[in-house]
C-alpha cells in the first residue's frame, strides 16, 4: 500500500521537529537552507529515520522548489501515524 502525503516545510529552521496538521497533512522544520535541495534532501532524510525506511523508498512528487510538497511513502496511512505520533 502506497500513501501520499502533503508536507508543509519551514526551512531553515532553529530545530528539526514535525506536527500534523490534519490526518494526512505535515508541518515540517528542518534545519538545511533552501539551496540547491539541501532542505529537500533533509526532509527526505528526517522522513526516512522517523518511519524507519530507507531515503529511495520516498518519492517526491511535487513541490521541489516549494515549501507545500507532496511525498509518496510505501505505508498505509495507520502505519505512517504509529511511527510518527
Amino acid at each position: 500500500m502506497q500513501t501520499t502525503l502533503t508536507i508543509h516545510v519551514h526551512a531553515p529552521a532553529r530545530q528539526a521537529r514535525y506536527r500534523w496538521l490534519d490526518t494526512s497533512t505535515l508541518k515540517m522544520h528542518v534545519c538545511a537552507p533552501r539551496e540547491k535541495g539541501k532542505a529537500n534532501e533533509q526532509l527526505i532524510a528526517d522522513l526516512a529515520s522517523h518511519l524507519h525506511l530507507n531515503k529511495q523508498d520516498i518519492q517526491m512528487v511535487s513541490g521541489h522548489t516549494s515549501t507545500l510538497k507532496r511525498v509518496i511513502l510505501p505505508l498505509s496511512l495507520e502505519e505512517i501515524h504509529q511511527r510518527m505520533p
